[in-house]
């Protein structure tokens, strides 16, 4: 390792100076994602991410959620590219520093967006793909909380369930040509989008499981050292243990879901969180 600090601070002036004033002309070459969490929303997406970046050779994108794949792909690959450290970087933390350097981001609608594995696989066949599945019932009850706190909705709980159903008449077979963004789908899917054995057969269309993690959010914050220890394995890093823990985006709410509610959604989810239990042979405690 170079033992010169002099010669350290003035190449890495020499990086940064590169990376300010030609950060246009190398965004082409700039270094794209090894890593990609893609949901689920609501089942600590944020809290994952948070603690990969605290490792020495894992270094964040310029914001947590890009959403390149599914709101900004008209923005193009270079827009893309824009959102992660520059080559220099990568450059001075291979050459300077000497260490592992990879990167990534967190985008937890990219689960359920039908075109995204797709658009990924055609720019990054061989990335990384965490997949985070809570309970979907108290996935989709945060999810509702949620709406309610941005204001997008006035509506009880039982009444966006209802909306939902009577706009979907078949849950697993949305309209080809359904708009990802539009304020329907963003709102009036929570439903759906607890249906994770379907987004996960889409996104094998594409991707082998071999490249997929497939956490449970309970044992990943009851058992987070463990999940942490497997999760760099994947991502082919040295393991750390002093990862500061916190969970990020702790929804509180004012009233419990009704017990007779829960228990018809227990009843529509059984038969699919039965399928996903069996197809990736992880049992679930959720039933």
């Amino acid at each position: 390792m170079d033992q010169n600090p002099i010669r350290k601070v003035f190449i890495k002036k020499i990086f940064y100076f590169l990376k300010k004033n030609l950060n246009w002309l190398i965004r082409p070459i700039s270094p794209l994602p090894n890593f990609i969490i893609i949901g689920a929303q609501k089942s600590g997406t944020t809290s994952l991410y948070y603690y990969l970046i605290q490792h020495p050779s894992i270094v964040s994108a310029v914001k947590k959620e890009v959403h390149f794949f599914d709101f900004n792909y008209h923005k193009r690959i270079n827009w893309y590219k824009g959102q992660f450290v520059s080559i220099f970087y990568k450059l001075y933390h291979q050459i300077v520093l000497r260490k592992k350097f990879i990167t990534g981001e967190a985008s937890p609608d990219y689960l359920f967006h039908r075109d995204v594995p797709k658009r990924i696989y055609k720019l990054l066949p061989n990335v990384k793909i965490f997949i985070l599945l809570r309970n979907p019932i108290d996935r989709a009850y945060s999810h509702y909380n949620m709406h309610l706190k941005l204001k997008k909705h006035n509506l009880r709980f039982e009444e966006v369930l209802t909306k939902e159903l009577n706009l979907f008449k078949n849950l697993n077979d949305l309209p080809k040509n359904v708009d990802f963004d539009s304020f329907q789908i963003r709102t009036f899917t929570i439903l759906l989008r607890g249906i994770y054995i379907e987004q996960i057969l889409n996104w094998l269309k594409y991707f082998p499981r071999k490249n997929m993690m497939i956490i449970e959010s309970d044992e990943f914050f009851t058992n987070t050292r463990n999940v942490m220890k497997n999760a760099f394995k994947f991502l082919r890093v040295k393991n750390i243990q002093n990862i500061v823990k916190k969970k990020f985006m702790v929804g509180s709410y004012k009233n419990k879901i009704d017990s007779s509610v829960r228990e018809n959604l227990r009843k529509f989810y059984k038969q699919y969180n039965n399928r996903l239990s069996e197809f990736i042979n992880l049992e679930f405690d959720w039933n």
